[in-house]
């Protein structure tokens, strides 16, 4: 059985959030690794969670709030080039 291959979140910097209000880059929170603004939250922990969670489960879980989780911009299809 091949293995799933997960999404490296630090490569798809442009690509996925680039423009994303609910999401921060800052040097030394976290490693400087993406995480939801205002929190130490990384969103990488959070998107490995998306397909077994809610958004309220989320929120309990990540102590994130609402929009944080609702702003999340849509992957583009593979076949779509970046912008």
């Amino acid at each position: 059985m091949p293995e799933e291959t997960q999404m490296d979140l630090s490569t798809a910097t442009d690509i996925f959030w680039e423009g994303c209000e609910a999401v921060e880059q800052v040097p030394g929170v976290v490693s400087g690794a993406l995480v939801f603004k205002g929190t130490r939250v990384p969103v990488s922990s959070v998107v490995a969670n998306l397909g077994s969670m809610d958004t309220e489960e989320i929120m309990d879980n990540f102590a994130v709030e609402q929009w944080h989780v609702t702003s999340f911009p849509k992957p583009l299809p593979s076949s779509q080039p970046a912008p």
